[in-house]
């Protein structure tokens, strides 16, 4: 057996562990474990979906596995980029994962790895949470004035109206497109948020479509400014509409719905708000570089909410 000792975790895991996976006091008693399967092999990283009955109405969990040479997931776990080696070269898609008293095994092909994530455990907890309504203790407008027009929002606005986006992004920039990215970006009501939610919803491919990521980047900056009445996914997008994309997409929407977002979107959340726009350029590019499109439409998501904050800051 191979102990991995050290790594970081998710600080929105624990919860999820006590919600999802801990086990009943009577499988305590039997010594029953939570069983899952890896569901996602990649170049860095893999995922492990455990069936599991969730408050929101799911029936499954997933957790991250990936690498500390990236971004902490939000709903994940990182360990050192050789133990990920290691783990990648014995596991395959379906290799069986289990979860009990704290502690994930992962059963490889004739090696077993074992980590303590319980409290205490060599495994450092990572803040992911969104600072709701922490914009340095003052309005939103006053995080979106000019100033930062010309930071992190100025960069975005020239890279997106210059053109080059159209051909980087997940979804084609047709009527369409182009009519509900405006509902989320003007002063629409709730019946034309909720059109446009269903729109982008599960639209495009790959593992979190580009509509998701969308959705995901607007919604994050609404909860980090603390306008969730202006766009709250659990308001415009329920369970049914869920339903319809995929598990990873899933676990994303359920991680913001709880105040989650990935480490270097939290990065991106704290450049806009608490005026870290000296470091607003590498954080776009690092997100930029994010899957095939992924990363271009979440920041386009960012950047209509923006829009919305910045309008809606002039009005009154």
């Amino acid at each position: 057996m191979i102990e991995i000792i050290h790594g970081e975790l998710s600080n929105m895991l624990p919860q999820c562990f006590e919600s999802c996976l801990m086990e009943p006091e009577s499988l305590r008693e039997t010594g029953i474990r939570r069983t899952g399967r890896i569901c996602g092999k990649f170049q860095n990283s893999f995922n492990v979906e455990f069936s599991a009955m969730q408050n929101n109405g799911e029936t499954s969990f997933l957790l991250h596995v990936g690498s500390l040479s990236r971004p902490l997931c939000c709903f994940g776990l990182s360990v050192a980029a050789e133990e990920m080696e290691r783990l990648l070269l014995s596991c395959e898609e379906g290799s069986a994962v289990t979860f009990k008293c704290g502690k994930l095994m992962v059963y490889g092909r004739g090696v077993q790895f074992r980590m303590d994530l319980a409290d205490r455990a060599g495994f450092k907890r990572k803040n992911l949470r969104i600072k709701e309504n922490g914009i340095s203790g003052v309005s939103t407008a006053a995080g979106l004035k000019t100033e930062y027009e010309n930071g992190i929002f100025g960069l975005l606005k020239r890279e997106i109206e210059g053109g080059g986006w159209q051909g980087r992004m997940g979804l084609s920039w047709d009527n369409d497109f182009r009519k509900y990215a405006a509902v989320l970006a003007g002063r629409s009501g709730a019946a034309d948020k909720q059109k446009a939610a269903v729109y982008f919803a599960g639209r495009g491919r790959g593992l979190t479509p580009g509509g998701d990521d969308i959705l995901l980047g607007y919604a994050a900056v609404m909860k980090a400014a603390g306008q969730e009445e202006v766009f709250s996914l659990s308001e415009y997008l329920p369970l049914q509409l869920r339903l319809g994309t995929t598990a990873v997409s899933r676990a994303y929407f359920r991680a913001l719905d709880d105040g989650f977002v990935n480490e270097d979107f939290r990065d991106f959340l704290l450049c806009i708000f608490e005026g870290g726009e000296n470091r607003a350029e590498e954080v776009i590019k690092r997100i930029k570089g994010l899957g095939h499109t992924s990363g271009h439409d979440t920041l386009f998501g960012a950047y209509l909410a923006l829009i919305r904050l910045i309008e809606q800051d002039r009005k009154e």
